[in-house]
């Protein structure tokens, strides 16, 4: 039916094939149509702003203000949708909704080339009387659009001056009907493959019709139990609504499972660029560890080429599964390492996630790595889950070539860590070595935040500076004219220390240990700020060598 639905698009698209607002026009129509969806808005990317054009007129967004859902999708390059539209935190009226509609829900989906280059931004919304809700479902559906809109996005930016190339869009991008595929991807089209898709889709469509009346029933109950003020009622209904969220839980961790199958079926190779990558996973998580107090440290080997040849959604769904554990298990105030480093000699990068959770006892270690196996009984009762994100996390990293390890002890955390082969490479290190000569650094630093500190002299060294270049301090009278540069972390940052900074030349750099706690403003006589929560390896490599 949609192949149908695209055919007759691609002939009424090719009556305009220079009028970007007819294109436009039919783009939204067919996603309207598809997707079942009120509005639709198709966004072309001229990096830093978004252009739609619509008849209504051209709009223009610009991602330099780094405000609004639509900019959270352009940063991350990651679909996403929500069902309480203005009660997101980051929702953004004059940027996600700019005609002022009465909208309920949004779903925003990125497009992007096969290197990854990000040309459009797709957003569908519905109306505060619709009663429908989105899904991953709804993201699953969207991606038989993708090669389609891609085509014709690129022919609107085309149309509007930008070089092909230099977008990313080559002629390999431009054949729908019969684009070019990897092993992974012959393999999704063989009849076995076919029947697996059939039945995957009839599976999601029934646990779908399960949690839908299941949501309706936790809704119901909610509103019941406001209302009852006998106890022994309430208790009862308390046990109604935790089996319907039982349900609801279930049904999700299914279709979670569903829609990781099926990335198996379709994933292929491409060329990402190697920090960026990396660092935007570690980053989408930055919130939740400073809501639980979690010392975070991100470390990205600069040694690591500057782009690498690999299965990115596969890697990427991996990689989110084990951060996704590390904080659901560890407690607040714990830490949480994420790692990828460099293994040269084995042409070979290795990735870690450390933590100081719960732990897994040694005989239940082997076990998780099953289907639905979770450490002990209480696990699901405390912290949910359906325990199955081990064990597609295995399947991917095996089929990747490597290998999912575990270190844990009960109390002491755990260790999960896997080595992958580089399939290719492109360009040298990500960061060349610095030229130390003459460098003396300080790191001014509480004592309670060790694990940062130690995080930070790793990037050092791996940037070329020697320990014996690197000092750390305890307080501000420790600070001497013989250093060059200082890491001068938030707790102690004032007039005074700055001060004594401009008077014996040293460059301060303020160190941002609460989320989001420093404003511009207050940087003022420093070199900027660098955050716990964020990948910070760049703009310390760019400090050193100022």
């Amino acid at each position: 039916m949609v192949q149908a639905v695209l055919q007759e698009t691609a002939g009424e698209i090719e009556h305009y094939p220079e009028d970007n607002l007819e294109i436009n026009r039919i783009l939204e129509s067919l996603i309207r149509k598809v997707m079942g969806v009120d509005i639709a808005a198709v966004w072309l990317n001229e990096d830093p702003r978004l252009i739609r054009e619509h008849h209504e007129g051209i709009r223009e967004v610009s991602v330099q203000k780094k405000r609004g859902l639509l900019y959270q999708c352009f940063q991350t390059k990651q679909p996403a949708f929500y069902n309480a539209l203005a009660a997101e935190k980051d929702y953004d009226p004059t940027i996600d909704n700019p005609t002022a509609l009465a909208v309920k829900s949004g779903l925003f989906i990125p497009l992007t080339t096969d290197e990854d280059r990000l040309i459009g931004i797709v957003a569908c919304y519905t109306l505060i009387w619709s009663s429908r809700r989105f899904s991953r479902e709804d993201i699953e559906r969207f991606q038989t659009l993708v090669p389609f809109l891609n085509k014709w996005i690129v022919k609107m930016l085309v149309n509007r001056g930008n070089n092909p190339a230099s977008i990313g869009w080559h002629e390999k991008n431009r054949s729908v009907k019969e684009p070019l595929v990897d092993s992974g991807e012959k393999a999704a089209q063989t009849p076995e493959c076919s029947q697996l898709s059939k039945i995957l889709d009839s599976t999601a469509a029934f646990v779908h019709d399960i949690r839908t009346p299941a949501n309706g029933l936790a809704g119901f109950l909610d509103l019941l139990h406001e209302q009852i003020r006998d106890r022994r009622l309430r208790e009862y209904i308390t046990h109604a609504r935790e089996s319907a969220e039982l349900i609801n839980e279930l049904t999700t961790s299914i279709l979670d499972n569903i829609a990781e199958r099926r990335i198996q079926q379709s994933s292929r190779s491409s060329w990402i660029e190697t920090l960026n990558y990396f660092a935007e996973i570690a980053e989408l998580f930055s919130a939740k560890m400073y809501e639980k107090r979690i010392r975070y440290s991100i470390f990205v080997d600069p040694q690591l080429p500057e782009k690498l040849f690999l299965e990115p959604v596969k890697l990427k769904r991996v990689l989110m599964n084990l951060l996704g554990n590390a904080v659901k298990f560890t407690p607040e105030k714990g830490s949480i390492e994420y790692s990828i480093e460099y293994l040269p000699r084995e042409y070979s990068f290795r990735c870690r996630i450390k933590d100081s959770g719960i732990g897994i006892p040694k005989e239940r270690q082997a076990a998780i790595f099953q289907p639905f196996t979770q450490a002990d009984d209480t696990t699901r009762i405390h912290y949910g889950g359906s325990g199955l994100g081990l064990s597609l996390s295995a399947d991917f990293v095996k089929e990747m070539g490597g290998e999912l390890r575990l270190k844990s002890k009960p109390g002491q955390g755990s260790l999960f860590s896997f080595d992958l082969p580089i399939k290719g490479h492109r360009g040298g290190p990500s960061h060349d070595p610095v030229e130390a000569q003459g460098i003396r650094i300080g790191i001014l630093a509480p004592a309670d935040q060790v694990s940062i500190v130690v995080n930070i002299m790793r990037y050092l060294t791996a940037f070329g500076v020697s320990s014996d270049r690197i000092k750390r301090l305890e307080k501000p009278e420790e600070i001497e004219s013989a250093l060059t540069h200082l890491l001068l972390f938030e707790d102690f940052l004032s007039p005074k220390v700055l001060e004594n900074c401009k008077e014996k030349g040293i460059r301060p750099l303020v160190v941002e240990e609460h989320f989001l706690s420093l404003e511009t403003e207050s940087l003022s006589g420093t070199f900027g700020m660098i955050s716990c929560y964020d990948f910070y390896g760049k703009k310390l490599y760019d400090y050193i060598r100022s």
